[in-house]
């Protein structure tokens, strides 16, 4: 694959793309669209080690760049245009080396749907030459080559102390038998004195190896093998030529893996949760016995969201959960340093993006109720400096102000929601449409972080609800522990008392509320209308299913039935097992009498599945004479299929809504 390089002239008069606005319309639904919910102008910017240097990803009409830009010249020094692929995170091993990791859609034989293959690549700060290092098909050793199977796993595991080798995880084996496949660790050279390209094993695991981790020195410390199917953990360490277990278990239930290297690289650290009451906790493995302690953090209450690690994958904080993250950084000055920002920003999202090894530059992304998205850079003693706006076209007054609040549930559980108005309305909301907007994520919930969904359903005029439903993760061991088996049930019922919250409030109008979700948000969107029938006049499913019984036989299938995606699919469902017959009673697909909404299917055009479950849903909801219509978005054969489903998605949506439940648009509207 080609890429074209950017140097000289032209990088400063690129430069000026950091500040300048994009030209952006919101006279028609496709530009408002565009407007809310395109790729971001700016993104997955990262700063290099030295301080000196930041990269980012840049995207207009007509390119998608990743640009080198030096702060103290200011000017972009580097870069290349990367249109045929989908970028995903950047990480720079020095001043003169930056590498990628990006995915492209493929169909691939006896495969339904098109499906994401990823990759590595390094780009050169000084000649701008970019190489993509993981080349499917490639030779590592005998007959074994790099395979070209569909997977977002490889990915980088670190680079050596002088920056000259980077190690990469990989599936290698035979092409004509690439069932019996294993996870090795491939070790690159990129430094600008390589000779012929090309790489050697460094590690050798097996199929259900899932990553490595490096010692200080770049050598293979500890090798992770998770086995679903055999409900199976194991952490092992080399010796010699073989591997020695230190850890074992067949309990992945409450297992969310491994996170990284501790500092001093003698303690593996990784997330477990705690079934009562869904918290998610650090705890560190030795590696010399294989014991497990609790590691000792700022907020013990508090659920951990996820882990900040460096390119080594070396543990640096904890992030915590909530609409608005906070931080444990184990760095005591940078950790002083990210709470004055985040205080500094309060009521908005802060993702620390990064900082320099000294420690003097620390990277922040700053978004929520006023910004779409500011990219800041703070030094000691001077003022923060905002770098560059994710979403020029956005300013302040086109943002849709978002408000945390709570109301009560079914038994008086408290619901925590995110509620988005219209700005035109937000003095006095009142008798205004409503979307419902039920997040999809098994652990995981809404944040103050930008959200296209809600700000281009805002833009349109109409006012959006996020209930952290019973069984959300991250807001404490009741609304967890209450989720249990209640989908279909009372979870349902918390998204129906939200609607009754707002109305009664005045808020909104009764009789123009619609249920939108993606994914396993669709189920729920679906149930809505299959448990509480008067409750929405419209509804939106994007992948959904209606079948919940043969969804988990699935994912059963998929991921094995003790994985943890399966088991707490299980106790959310109340499920014995995959196959248990109740599903069936919580399952849309089989109350189609039931429905009195109008309802619009959405599906990816690139997943086959989806596709002929979405047919079978309408084909079963029609005989019981509900209104479906089904669409399919996303061009089959584009690269960039994320942006593609998520503007797809949004344009059927409104088109639906504007009919359904018709919004009160005011473009005219002053400012309150």
């Amino acid at each position: 694959m080609a890429f074209s390089t950017i140097q000289g002239a032209a990088c400063v008069l690129l430069a000026v793309l950091l500040v300048l606005p994009l030209a952006a319309s919101a006279d028609d639904l496709d530009a408002l669209v565009r407007q809310y919910a395109d790729t971001p102008a700016t993104s997955l910017m990262q700063i290099s080690p030295s301080g000196e240097l930041i990269a980012f990803r840049r995207v207009d009409e007509d390119q998608d760049l990743i640009l080198v830009y030096s702060l103290t010249r200011q000017a972009v020094v580097s870069g290349a245009d990367v249109s045929a692929i989908e970028v995903s995170r950047l990480r720079f091993t020095g001043d003169d080396q930056l590498l990628f990791s990006a995915y492209e859609y493929k169909r691939l034989r006896r495969f339904r749907g098109e499906l994401p293959f990823s990759s590595v690549y390094s780009l050169s700060v000084a000649s701008g030459e970019v190489e993509q290092l993981l080349v499917s098909g490639e030779r590592t050793s005998g007959s074994n080559r790099i395979l070209p199977l569909p997977t977002m796993q490889n990915s980088i595991a670190g680079v050596s102390s002088d920056g000259e080798q980077v190690f990469l995880e990989a599936r290698i084996g035979q092409i004509n038998n690439w069932r019996r496949n294993q996870m090795a660790l491939l070790a690159f050279d990129i430094g600008e004195d390589r000779g012929s390209r090309g790489s050697r094993i460094a590690a050798q695991g097996r199929l259900v190896t899932r990553q490595y981790f490096l010692d200080s020195e770049a050598q293979v410390l500890a090798r992770e093998d998770v086995g679903y199917r055999r409900s199976s953990h194991r952490i092992s360490v080399p010796e010699g030529d073989r591997w020695r277990t230190v850890y074992e278990s067949e309990d992945l239930g409450s297992f969310r893996g491994t996170q990284g290297v501790m500092p001093g690289h003698e303690q593996l650290l990784a997330l477990v949760v705690d079934a009562e009451s869904g918290q998610r906790q650090p705890m560190a493995l030795s590696l010399a016995n294989g014991e497990w302690s609790a590691l000792n953090h700022a907020q013990p209450d508090r659920s951990i969201s996820r882990t900040i690690t460096d390119i080594n994958r070396v543990v640096q904080g904890l992030i915590y959960a909530g609409f608005a993250p906070s931080y444990a950084i184990f760095e005591a000055d940078i950790n002083r340093r990210v709470a004055a920002i985040v205080e500094a920003f309060d009521g908005h999202h802060v993702n620390v993006r990064g900082w320099s090894d000294s420690g003097d530059q620390v990277l922040v992304e700053v978004s929520g109720p006023e910004t779409a998205g500011d990219f800041y850079l703070s030094e000691p003693g001077e003022p923060l400096q905002r770098l560059a706006q994710a979403r020029p076209a956005l300013g302040g007054d086109d943002i849709h102000p978002v408000v945390a609040i709570e109301y009560p549930g079914e038994e008086g559980l408290m619901i925590p929601a995110l509620l988005t108005v219209p700005r035109a309305h937000a003095a006095n909301p009142e008798s205004l449409p409503l979307v419902v907007l039920p997040h999809g994520s098994l652990d995981r919930h809404n944040a103050l972080a930008y959200d296209p969904y809600r700000q281009t359903l805002a833009a349109r005029g109409y006012m959006v609800l996020q209930p952290q439903y019973r069984g959300t993760a991250g807001f404490g061991a009741a609304l967890y522990d209450a989720g249990k088996g209640q989908w279909g049930q009372k979870v349902q019922t918390d998204l129906a008392q939200g609607v009754a919250y707002l109305s009664e409030a005045g808020m909104i109008d009764r009789e123009r509320v619609c249920i939108m979700g993606l994914d396993l948000g669709g189920y729920l969107a679906l149930a809505g209308a299959a448990f509480t029938s008067g409750v929405y006049q419209c509804v939106v499913s994007v992948n959904g299913f209606g079948d919940l019984q043969a969804y988990l036989e699935r994912q059963a299938d998929l991921y094995g039935e003790d994985s943890a995606r399966v088991q707490r699919l299980m106790a959310l469902t109340g499920a014995a097992d995959a196959g248990d017959e109740h599903l069936l009673q919580q399952s849309p697909v089989t109350l189609g009498g039931a429905v009195d909404a109008d309802v619009l299917l959405l599906y990816y055009k690139t997943f086959d599945e989806a596709a002929k479950a979405t047919e079978a849903l309408r084909t079963q909801w029609s005989e019981h004479e509900v209104k479906v219509s089904v669409d399919g978005v996303g061009e089959s054969e584009h690269q960039l299929s994320s942006r593609s489903r998520r503007m797809g998605v949004l344009r059927s949506t409104l088109a639906f809504l504007d009919v359904q439940i018709g919004p009160e648009r005011q473009i005219d509207a002053e400012d309150p």
